[in-house]
């Protein structure tokens, strides 16, 4: 349960900056 959740906070996490970069948008080191 915990790895799932911890998993699922990854994700949104890559997706979120994936679309952060298409757009143009720069990349901060919070962001990772």
């Amino acid at each position: 349960m915990w790895n799932a959740e911890v998993r699922e906070r990854q994700f949104y996490r890559l997706r979120r900056l994936r679309q952060k970069a298409n757009s143009g948008g720069i990349i901060e080191d919070q962001d990772l």
